[in-house]
């Protein structure tokens, strides 16, 4: 039976409010060096007074190219959908590079007012840049851009029939259109000229691979907008992250088959790559066949170019993706879409503490004898294949134990089941493969390969907490340690075509 939405009600599937939030902010450093930080978030409203979510921060003019920053923002808003709002925050992270960040540790706390436009916003902030294990602390103000989104999300992982139910009586007067997501695990190369010099003042000639992920949502018209971040994970730039947004425009070649072409801006830096301030441009031409299970494959080559410094390269891909519909919430009547059309996707993201503990006598790049415990604060965002099987990406930064700068970058698999039926005690293990690079530590080319286990304990359906152990290796390095983690995990349902 082909059911439609009807006007209802439903506490198990409901409209979220988010917004995209980009900021851009000067900073003053030790003996009056100024560097430019723009920083984007991706920030959820549990109520309409309060927002939480993702922050990264990166230099983007000055001379500390590779400065980079990744935590958790939360805050408070008064009604975001007036003419004007009043807003305050916080952000907790960790990371840096090329500055005198100590161990790593941010705290950004803001006030903020915002005129909103009916379809975004613009604002000003007073913020406050401290690093209080280094010697970086500054205030200034920024300038705010926010976009608003909605997201049709469920408590938990919902079975079929609560799900059908709930979106049959979704309370909404708003559409729901499918629109295509396509993550992409991306590997590439950069191949730069002769004669190319890195940040130490030396020939840096030789290519260098980055490992990472590309994000599309497509619309209609043929358009699509692109978030890519990666970092090295082979030759000699270990340290070297870059972060990218932008958009492109997809032709149809034959079924399921297309032609790409994508520009993108953003920020770069680290590992001896001469990236100036920070700021990056980049372009690339690819093709995408995608299967019929959602699965694609991909090459790509491309080109890009830091203004501010003296780098350029062409670059060269290969991608693997999946795509899935999901439906689009926009202020419009009228047009339903069909109860069996749709399914719950099962998701769960996991904010972590993690602690490495190094083999003693641990040599760090440079040779010195370091062999402390480092702590990291970051994200997993987990994609279920069922209840018990996933696919997972992890982004980790350092924040103690003398290794600011330090970031990591992780895609992998696992597995989680209670131990045994309807229990709220879970076992999981999960092997995982990536990129990190910068604070001294010895990772090589920046390849590595970490393997965990644990135990998760369910507070209630939607949310655990949890304990894992396990290793952090770099093959091309020196870096082998223990690692002990412990965590927030926060389960939910989002909506899917089939």
């Amino acid at each position: 039976m082909n059911c439609q939405i009807e006007a209802a009600g439903s506490a198990d599937l409901t409209f979220r409010d988010t917004s995209v939030v980009l900021t851009l902010e000067e900073l003053e450093l030790p003996e009056s060096e100024q560097m430019g930080l723009a920083g984007i978030s991706y920030l959820f409203r549990p109520e309409p007074w309060f927002y939480v979510g993702g922050s990264a921060y990166g230099a983007a003019t000055g001379e500390r190219g590779g400065f980079f920053t990744g935590g958790l923002t939360a805050g408070l808003q008064s009604d975001p959908e007036r003419l004007i709002s009043l807003d305050g925050g916080l952000f907790v992270g960790g990371g840096g590079g090329s500055a005198p960040q100590g161990g790593g540790l941010m705290i950004r706390p803001h006030l903020g007012i915002s005129l909103n436009s009916g379809i975004g916003s613009v604002g000003l902030q007073y913020s406050v840049v401290q690093f209080p294990n280094g010697d970086i602390e500054s205030s200034q103000f920024a300038l705010s851009l926010s976009q608003p989104t909605s997201l049709l999300l469920g408590k938990g992982w919902l079975d079929e029939d609560r799900f059908f139910w709930a979106f049959r009586n979704l309370d909404s007067e708003r559409r729901l259109a499918p629109h295509s997501r396509r993550f992409l695990a991306t590997l590439k190369y950069y191949q730069p000229p002769e004669g190319t010099v890195g940040a130490a003042g030396s020939l840096k000639e030789d290519g260098h691979a980055v490992v990472g992920f590309e994000w599309n949502r497509d619309y209609d018209s043929g358009f699509f907008y692109r978030l890519e971040s990666s970092g090295a994970a082979g030759g000699t730039s270990d340290g070297f992250a870059e972060i990218l947004f932008g958009g492109g425009y997809g032709i149809s070649l034959a079924d399921r088959t297309r032609l790409k072409l994508a520009v993108g801006f953003g920020a770069a830096g680290g590992g001896d790559v001469e990236t100036g301030g920070g700021i990056i441009a980049d372009s690339y031409l690819g093709f995408e066949h995608q299967f019929q299970s959602g699965i694609s494959i991909g090459a790509r080559a491309g080109y890009l170019i830091a203004p501010d410094g003296d780098f350029e390269a062409l670059t060269s891909a290969l991608q693997l993706g999946y795509s899935f519909d999901a439906p689009d919430i926009t202020p419009a009547g009228g047009t339903l879409v069909a109860r069996d059309e749709y399914a719950p996707q099962f998701m769960r993201v996991r904010f972590m503490h993690q602690s490495y503990l190094p083999e003693e006598g641990m040599r760090r790049k440079g040779g010195a004898v370091d062999d402390r415990r480092v702590d990291l604060i970051g994200a997993k965002f987990d994609y279920m294949l069922n209840r018990h099987v996933y696919l997972t990406g992890q982004a980790i930064s350092a924040y103690a134990g003398g290794a600011g700068g330090y970031a990591v970058g992780l895609l992998g698999a696992g597995v989680t089941r209670p131990f045994w039926r309807h229990s709220r005690l879970q076992w999981n293990a999960e092997l995982t493969v990536g990129a990190a690079g910068g604070g001294g530590l010895p990772v090589g080319g920046g390849y590595i390969v970490q393997p965990m286990a644990g135990i998760e304990y369910l507070l209630t359906p939607n949310m655990g907490v949890a304990l894992n152990g396990g290793l952090i290796w770099a093959p091309e390095g020196e870096l082998t340690a223990g690692l002990v983690e412990f965590g927030i995990n926060y389960r939910f349902s989002t909506v899917e075509r089939q």
